[in-house]
């Protein structure tokens, strides 16, 4: 075994650990498939509890499917004990930052939960992401679509009513 890494957030540690699962799983590209920019592939996990144990398996479940259907080279990116209703932690932030600059040309996560727990939050980056020409994608949600204008209404809905 090698060495544990801490228990708190760490940002683009190389993820070049062996797969442990040889399934393919079913993943669903939600943003930004066509214009994508050449940028790195990125491994995004997040755990609110379960601390670097709950990184760990995302991380060798990232990589298996990440192996399995041949993305090399791929850096890796976790927030360790952090909510996901907070979009305010600090490797998604630089994540972000490195999308927008077109760093970035991909991101991997186990579900759409590990980047946002809230809905209009997570359909705001799957909109950021197509935005920058970045592909999105899960490995566990079902049925995904883009955003769309539809989508953008009922955000703006949304918002306004809790501001009433």
């Amino acid at each position: 075994m090698g060495k544990r890494q801490p228990r708190s957030y760490c940002r683009f540690a190389r993820a070049d650990g062996a797969p442990i699962e040889k399934r393919a799983e079913t993943a669903t590209r939600i943003a930004g498939s066509e214009g994508r920019k050449a940028g790195k592939t990125v491994l995004y996990c997040r755990a609110a509890n379960g601390g670097m144990d709950a990184i760990d398996l995302q991380l060798k479940r990232l990589r298996s499917y990440a192996e399995l259907n041949g993305y090399s080279a791929c850096a890796a990116a976790w927030d360790c004990n952090a909510s996901g209703v907070s979009m305010e932690r600090p490797a998604l932030q630089k994540l972000l930052s490195d999308v927008r600059s077109g760093d970035v040309g991909r991101v991997i996560a186990c579900d759409t939960a590990r980047l946002a727990r809230d809905t209009i939050r997570f359909h705001e980056l799957a909109s950021l992401f197509a935005d920058c020409g970045a592909e999105l994608i899960t490995v566990a949600d079902g049925r995904l679509v883009p955003p769309t204008a539809e989508m953008e209404t009922l955000r703006k809905a949304l918002e306004e009513a809790c501001r009433a």
